[in-house]
């Protein structure tokens, strides 16, 4: 899953560096690539697509019968590695495309306050 994961945000990384030069939109993520090293950029993407996961509520059936809202990815990861230890729970490329979006414009949010 690493291996894809980086792959995956490598490629994106680069996207937003060629929207850039044709001037599509503020690749705010330009500073963090030192000497084409597109590492540090890569790790904080990671980690800010993580913790939205981690925040994110879905609706789901507990294990008592009541609606939960909290923890649904950990859960379903927990469950899936029960029946299969070497399980990898993916998203889809529509929440990943989402997720930047907001990450994008959260970012974004921020930079206009400077």
């Amino acid at each position: 899953m690493k291996f894809l994961q980086k792959n995956f945000i490598f490629f994106l990384l680069t996207l937003l560096l060629e929207a850039t030069a044709f001037g599509h939109f503020e690749n705010y993520f330009l500073e963090l690539v030192q000497d084409d090293n597109t590492e540090v950029a890569e790790d904080q993407i990671e980690q800010a697509l993580a913790s939205i996961l981690r925040l994110i509520d879905i609706p789901y059936v507990g294990e008592d019968g009541s609606l939960q809202r909290k923890g649904f990815f950990r859960t379903f990861e927990a469950k899936s590695s029960m029946i299969d230890p070497e399980a990898k729970i993916y998203i889809s490329g529509g929440v990943v495309r989402s997720m930047l979006g907001y990450i994008y414009k959260k970012v974004g949010a921020e930079v206009a306050k400077i």
